[in-house]
């Protein structure tokens, strides 16, 4: 389930706290009813976005979210640039047999040193193709089949293995 927008009255209400007052960030949080990671988040982008606080008091409610964006942030910094100019040959390179995504990190990381860890990599990359995750359920007795993810060669299984099982 996505999370919730955080509504313009709290990110006005977050941004004095943190500007007139000196309230830790889990102090503000606790203040307004809301979690300590969106007033950080909240912090962090109102820092990155360059307003300057007595200008947001007369700054009208849809340009203040649109300042306070998040993504569009993320998409001006140029280690995402340098990221997002791979993403095209990312495509072609995963329909290929036994490539991963963990694979092309590695390959990324050994190029660029200071680069995207795993798991931003991945989420950059899933935004970039504005692809949701695949969920199926599967209906199942436990220990009845199993279920493999393979990304390699085909498993080979001996015939004596088969037997065994065979014999079960």
């Amino acid at each position: 389930m996505a999370r919730r927008r955080t509504g313009v009255k709290k990110t006005r209400d977050i941004i004095r706290y943190r500007m007139t007052t000196t309230l830790s960030t889990r102090q503000i949080a606790h203040a307004l009813g809301i979690s300590r990671t969106v007033v950080a988040t909240t912090i962090r982008t109102f820092k990155a976005s360059g307003l300057e606080y007595p200008a947001i008091d007369s700054m009208p409610d849809s340009l203040l979210m649109q300042s306070l964006a998040g993504d569009e942030i993320l998409k001006k910094s140029a280690r995402y640039q340098e990221l997002s100019q791979r993403f095209p040959a990312m495509v072609v390179e995963l329909k290929k047999k036994g490539l991963t995504l963990q694979w092309l990190w590695e390959l990324y990381i050994q190029e660029f040193p200071g680069g995207y860890q795993y798991s931003q990599y991945c989420l950059n990359f899933h935004r970039w193709r504005k692809s949701p995750d695949v969920v199926m359920h599967i209906e199942h007795k436990a220990g009845e089949e199993i279920f493999v993810d393979w990304a390699g060669d085909n498993l080979e299984v001996s015939p004596l293995v088969l037997q065994r099982f065979s014999a079960l």
